[in-house]
């Protein structure tokens, strides 16, 4: 046990991970320890080497079977990018914790909108939202809320053809119905 506590402390493995009784804590991300925030931080530095590492065996390996010229590597490599798996629950947390936090402040400022925020100073400012995520976005809801409208036009017609009276929204007071 001894040896494995060195051999882990000088590897950088938190401590928490080696105790096999003490478990990982599914709590708040403001309870991750920060040897564990440390190994996370190093375990990126370690895949930010490898994409090197990876990057020089690829052209190596293009370049001897013939598949492109050392010309077209440089063209492309940069075009390259590595994805990573992350297991960090730890990344997770911080993000839902963030998210969360946007959204109070948003909550907080809502009554303010038209008249000292703008929806889009919102989207900008407060959830980080770039001009394409918010164009996606728009677009997304507008799908959505198309879909919404045929299936309620949908629903009115099959109602209709059924002889049943369709669903009418909710009508004001001052729309009183006169009999013929």
């Amino acid at each position: 046990m001894y040896l494995q506590q060195k051999l882990f402390r000088a590897l950088g493995i938190p401590i928490s991970r080696m105790m096999g009784d003490s478990g990982f804590n599914m709590g708040r991300s403001a309870e991750i320890t920060r040897d564990e925030v440390k190994f996370n931080k190093f375990i990126d530095r370690l895949r930010n080497r490898f994409c090197v590492l990876f990057l020089d065996l690829l052209k190596t390996q293009v370049i001897l079977k013939g598949i492109m010229s050392e010309e077209d590597w440089t063209r492309i490599s940069q075009d390259i990018t590595f994805k990573f798996n992350n297991d960090s629950y730890f990344t997770e947390l911080k993000n839902n914790d963030i998210l969360r936090e946007r959204l109070d402040i948003i909550a907080a400022v809502t009554p303010y909108i038209g008249r000292f925020y703008s929806n889009e100073h919102i989207r900008k400012n407060f959830l980080k939202q770039s001009e394409e995520e918010m164009l996606e976005i728009d677009a997304q809801i507008n799908r959505e809320m198309q879909k919404q409208l045929e299936a309620q036009e949908m629903q009115a017609y099959q109602q209709m053809m059924s002889g049943e009276e369709p669903d009418q929204e909710e009508e004001s007071p001052d729309q009183e119905q006169t009999p013929q």
